[in-house]
């Protein structure tokens, strides 16, 4: 019994050191958090094109370092943040690399919205220069976007882009 609890024991602590040492390659650089709304009443009154745009696009910066992005209302606007308010946020990694890639996803989730795809994910992997990284002085930015809206108004719904760095694509 001894024995049994003894190289229980030693299991337990192997699978924890391990867990700490695989999980601690992983570094969140931000969460996006997108919400999107437009009143009943205001699409019967317009035609909307696909995909929509909206009225009121506010981006803020929430202390814990999260973006949150809310579009309301049927106007000009594409739902994509504004990284304009805060270029230097992301730790020496160029602002245009995460706003276009933003972008992209934001697009690619609004051509499956338009294909009948209401909720799902994207993911998109960049290779940066990181010279405090490996050896190799690489890391990899991955980008991954979860939404869900509602099918009979799929220009309402969710979702967040959450930005992750790791230094090595091994686990």
């Amino acid at each position: 019994m001894k024995i049994f609890f003894l190289l229980s024991l030693i299991s337990v602590l192997f699978l924890s050191a391990y867990c700490q040492t695989t999980q601690s390659n992983i570094e969140i650089i931000t969460k996006i958090n997108i919400t999107k709304y437009i009143a009943p009443e205001e699409v019967e009154i317009y035609q909307m094109p696909w995909p929509p745009f909206y009225r009121r696009v506010y981006t803020t910066v929430i202390p814990d370092g999260h973006i949150g992005v809310e579009c309301t209302g049927w106007g000009i606007w594409m739902c994509v943040p504004f990284f304009d308010y805060f270029l230097n946020f992301f730790r020496g990694i160029a602002p245009q690399t995460i706003e276009n890639t933003c972008k992209e996803l934001i697009t690619k989730n609004e051509e499956q919205l338009a294909n009948g795809e209401y909720s799902g994910s994207i993911t998109k992997k960049i290779t940066i220069n990181n010279p405090l990284s490996n050896e190799r002085g690489l890391s990899f930015l991955i980008f991954q976007m979860i939404w869900e809206h509602d099918p009979k108004a799929p220009y309402n719904g969710n979702a967040e882009i959450i930005i992750s760095k790791v230094n090595s694509l091994e686990m």
